[in-house]
């Protein structure tokens, strides 16, 4: 049978860099290819040099580009290849994406982040990036939201084209994150040095990750009857945080684990006593449902997006509360069975976000916008 529709999936936003776009990109489009009836074809446009990780399929094709994601010359390219394909369906994954492709364009809005918090871009920055959000809602046929948070927040900014042509897909987890063998633990443990119980954190050091605050929280504790602190995802040796880390006096209680490889980070998740998650923002959080996934309990900031993917599952604490923070990592030491009840509450959550499922209710969206063939 003869291939009948062109889907082409804009994957330039890949980098070697860990994201939530990047993890949504690379757990979705695997999932995606067994689920592609017989007259349909997969095109992925991604950046030359990066990995992608697909299944054999005559039914998806790579087209590499060497231009930056941003560039003119990368959109025209862009547009160039959806018209030689003969694309019906375009799937972009940034507001920032080319919004004039041929055939129609589904919209994935991963975050809002200029949006929420203007006081962390340029003017031209936000401006660049107003200008291009509206035109690529104005040109999108359908748009999915990765949280009820972001559908709410999109409707609030861009109006009623986000409820009239949106819906909320939660973006999937990796089959890679899910619970570990005792013995891989038990490696990891000795390949970082790390104590048998400890606390952990993955992500960066940036403003909005609130490790500041985390810090001052871990400081109050009783060094005599706590755990130590793993920190992971930013390189610690210049890191402000570690500055801090000094001026409190705990420095000899965190452990610096540094940019640690993809593979060890399911096994960091599975060893930890319980994962910390003190953000300020977030459009939806993949390091709460990693963890989750994995087997830890979790502590995380009471943010609408992270209420939303933990659903009761995790304990929710004030993301700028120190004293509340402190409460709570004592709370869940002393504790007989809060370890126990958070985890299986957080395997049942968890189990919500396969990659299955959101890879079939994405093609369903694509679906919905084939023309009717003769």
């Amino acid at each position: 049978m003869a291939t009948q529709h062109q889907i082409l999936f804009d994957a330039r936003v890949l980098t070697n860099e860990p994201s939530g776009v990047g993890a949504y990109v690379r757990t979705l489009l695997p999932a995606m290819v067994p689920l592609l009836n017989e007259g349909e074809r997969l095109h992925v446009l991604m950046p030359k040099g990066i990995h992608l990780s697909l299944p054999e399929s005559s039914q998806i094709e790579l087209h590499e580009t060497d231009e930056p994601f941003g560039s003119g010359k990368g959109r025209r390219q862009a547009i160039r290849l959806a018209s030689q394909i003969r694309a019906e369906v375009v799937h972009v994954n940034s507001l920032l994406s080319t919004t004039h492709f041929p055939g129609y364009t589904v919209l994935t809005i991963h975050d809002l982040f200029p949006y929420k918090h203007p006081e962390y871009c340029t003017f031209w920055y936000r401006l660049r990036w107003r200008f291009r959000s509206f035109h690529a809602v104005f040109h999108a046929r359908r748009i999915i939201s990765v949280s009820k948070d972001i559908f709410d927040k999109s409707t609030a900014y861009f109006g009623k084209r986000i409820p009239a042509r949106g819906e909320v897909i939660p973006p999937p987890i990796s089959p890679a994150f899910c619970q570990q063998p005792e013995a891989r633990l038990d490696a990891l443990r000795e390949k970082y040095q790390l104590p048998e119980k400890f606390f952990f954190y993955i992500g960066s050091d940036s403003e909005r990750k609130n490790l500041a605050m985390l810090l001052e929280a871990y400081s109050l504790l009783d060094p005599t009857a706590t755990l130590p602190l793993a920190l992971a995802g930013f390189d610690g040796r210049d890191s402000a945080v570690r500055e801090q880390a000094e001026v409190l006096k705990i420095q000899d209680r965190i452990f610096w684990l540094g940019v640690v490889p993809d593979e060890d980070i399911p096994a960091l998740y599975a060893a930890a006593y319980a994962f910390l998650f003190p953000c300020l923002d977030e459009g939806f959080c993949y390091p709460v449902l990693e963890a989750m996934s994995c087997g830890a309990p979790v502590i995380c900031s009471a943010l609408p997006a992270l209420r939303e993917v933990t659903a009761g599952a995790a304990k929710i604490v004030h993301p700028t509360d120190r004293q509340e923070w402190k409460n709570a990592i004592q709370s869940s030491i002393v504790s007989l069975d809060w370890r126990d009840t958070a985890r299986r509450k957080g395997f049942a959550r968890a189990a919500d976000f396969t990659a299955a499922e959101v890879a079939r209710k994405t093609l369903s969206v694509y679906r919905s916008l084939y023309r009717k063939k003769d």
